[in-house]
């Protein structure tokens, strides 16, 4: 078993992969960007789930940087195209039709999470102790879920083959789960 400061050593690596494949979207095709993020994200839930075992729950703070948010969930959104949209499980249950889930709102909120604290991490030992407080409080208060729906969507992709072409897709709402 690895102590602590390993293990966010590991987690502080896989947070940077992450970060840097969000930044350098361009010039990648979509689907070798979606397999590599799957691969990342896979590492980042080992690696977290690890850390938040061994990390004493603290208050969680928020920061308000919806602009910034709203701008890379954008720019996510027109590289995923048609890749973006997914039934999430609140959508199953509703069964109104509507399509909520969204890889570019599940990536946005997990790289602004992750790059809050890399910047502490930056700062030596201390910053890195509190980067690991930021980043297992908000794994535990918000971005779990955008990880665990991004990585079902992810492998869902696998076994379907790419959209491709001309062809309108008519999406059908999921049935209601009884």
């Amino acid at each position: 078993m690895q102590n602590n400061r390993v293990d966010g050593n590991l987690f502080t690596e896989s947070a940077l992969d992450f970060c840097r494949l969000v930044e350098q979207i361009d010039g990648y095709e979509v689907e070798l960007w979606l397999r590599d993020a799957g691969e990342i994200l896979l590492r980042l839930d080992l690696n977290i789930i690890h850390l938040t075992r061994h990390t004493p729950p603290t208050p969680h703070v928020w920061i308000s940087d919806l602009d910034k948010r709203f701008e890379l969930y954008s720019r996510l959104k027109d590289f995923l195209g048609e890749r973006d949209e997914y039934w999430s499980e609140a959508d199953l249950h509703a069964g109104d039709g509507y399509m909520t889930g969204s890889l570019s709102d599940d990536f946005a909120d997990i790289y602004f999470e992750l790059k809050r604290g890399l910047l502490l991490a930056d700062q030596g030992q201390e910053g890195h102790s509190q980067a690991v407080k930021i980043w297992t409080s908000g794994y535990r208060d918000h971005w779990r879920q955008h990880l665990v729906d991004a990585r079902k969507q992810l492998f869902d992709f696998r076994s379907q083959p790419p959209k491709t072409g001309a062809k309108i897709h008519i999406r059908k709402p999921p049935k209601k789960l009884a």
